[in-house]
């Protein structure tokens, strides 16, 4: 979801079963869900409302619903990211696989990857694309 609030956020993340992370314009997002079966085409009003009564345990002031949208959360096999160069093609590089951690993972990565982009310290190991060749 995303929200209308009556202030700005910030950058703060609230995250207590779902997340909810300050956006730009008094607006924050609020996620998300899980659902391992019974997909619907785009978001479902289950979801939704799950979604609305976590905002009320952690949001005190007033709010409004400004959009409802569903995704996928990209996971691997082995539940760890996947970060740097393609193991088989030339120039290209994969950012991908936080899962349900993404919010958390994802301020470190970054800046894991621009680190070794720009100064050459070394990825996370753990996060190599080259496990899965071969």
């Amino acid at each position: 979801l995303t929200v209308q609030l009556n202030r700005d956020l910030g950058k703060e993340c609230i995250h207590q079963g779902h997340f909810m992370l300050g956006e730009e314009d008094q607006k924050a997002s609020i996620g998300a869900t899980y659902a391992w079966e019974g997909f619907e085409d785009g978001p479902s009003p289950k979801a939704k409302e799950e979604l609305i009564q976590h905002i009320d345990k952690v949001w005190s002031e007033e709010y409004k619903v400004i959009d409802h949208y569903a995704g996928t959360r990209p996971a691997t096999k082995d539940r760890r990211p996947i970060i740097g160069p393609h193991p088989v093609k030339d120039n290209v590089w994969v950012f991908n696989g936080m899962g349900s951690r993404a919010v958390l993972m994802v301020p470190y990565l970054a800046q894991n990857m621009a680190e070794h982009l720009l100064y050459g310290v070394p990825l996370i190991k753990d996060c190599d694309p080259a496990r899965f060749k071969g």
